[in-house]
């Protein structure tokens, strides 16, 4: 069984976790979900995963794709090396340097790597089309998001937004919405809210401006805010996805006054939203209180999320 998609760092702990043993084969693959999942899917043969990978890495600047054919096995030479320590050494060899000094460089290859999955901007990717703002965006490997109704009325919503950067040396980064709230960031972030016409801009400040290639967390708590009155009656939990989002999830958490129908919201655009509930998009209770729903492969500025009827 593959491990589970969408928790933090998946893709990185899985370039580490085929970078074990015998490398990237078949058995190990099976295994990489995320990794999996970026190179096309489940339904995808070895043959094509594994010719996905090896144009990602040679797609890289100089030596980066030696040295990583090397650590995942995949050049002719170190095919038949059982364990990444051979493999370093043969490596090694070849450039004159300890095993010490070819695993610091392989962490910094993966980062790379790393990256071209994420984007796609490599000869063998499954995306079908390129996607051109990402010199000035982000990828959202995951996106958790997690709201509390206590009798009908909201209380708070959690997220967690775990993206890489696209970008350089940009201070924040910016989310909308259509209701008043105060959010709390944690860690490394801080926050100016701005309001605009009918919605509200949470501009999320970095400790230290933001570098592409490099991945964060943004987390926040967002709660009513008092000085616009009691939050009211919700019927809808969904976010409009305009990156490219790996993963997402949503979780609907009813304290007392349960929703009497509870359905997915699918790719629908603002004015469809939230749908209708139908046989193939009804959710249940998972324990009593709490509604999930989980996507994979969002963007376009399409929404996602849970809608309910009380």
């Amino acid at each position: 069984m593959s491990r589970p998609r969408g928790t933090i760092e998946d893709l990185h702990a899985d370039l580490l976790f085929m970078r074990k043993n015998r490398g990237f084969t078949p058995t190990r693959i099976a295994d990489a979900g995320t990794l999996r999942h970026v190179l096309g899917g489940d339904q995808e043969p070895f043959e094509r995963l594994r010719e996905r990978f090896v144009s990602a890495i040679n797609s890289l600047h100089d030596p980066a794709p030696d040295l990583l054919l090397a650590a995942f096995g995949l050049s002719a030479a170190t095919a038949e090396l059982k364990t990444l320590m051979e493999r370093r050494k043969y490596y090694g060899a070849l450039i004159n340097r300890g095993t010490d000094t070819v695993a610091a460089l392989e962490d910094a290859a993966l980062e790379g790597l790393r990256a071209q999955l994420l984007t796609g901007w490599y000869p063998a990717s499954p995306l079908t089309a390129r996607l051109p703002e990402l010199h000035n965006g982000v990828v959202q490997e995951a996106v958790n998001v997690i709201t509390v109704i206590k009798d009908r009325r909201w209380q708070e919503t959690r997220e967690h937004y775990r993206f890489f950067a696209a970008f350089d040396e940009a201070d924040y980064i910016a989310i909308s919405t259509s209701f008043p709230g105060k959010p709390i960031p944690e860690g490394d972030f801080t926050v100016r809210t701005k309001e605009i016409g009918n919605s509200f801009t949470h501009q999320f400040w970095h400790k230290t401006p933001m570098r592409r290639g490099h991945s964060y967390d943004l987390r926040f708590t967002l709660t009513p805010d008092t000085d616009y009155g009691e939050p009211g009656v919700i019927l809808e939990e969904s976010r409009a996805f305009h990156e490219r989002t790996l993963t997402a999830s949503f979780e609907a958490i009813f304290l007392g006054a349960k929703p009497s129908i509870i359905w997915r919201v699918e790719r629908l655009t603002h004015f469809e939203r939230p749908g209708d509930p139908t046989r193939s998009n009804i959710l249940t209770f998972d324990d009593g209180s709490t509604v999930r729903a989980s996507y994979r492969d969002l963007y376009g500025g399409l929404f996602n999320g849970i809608a309910w009827q009380w």
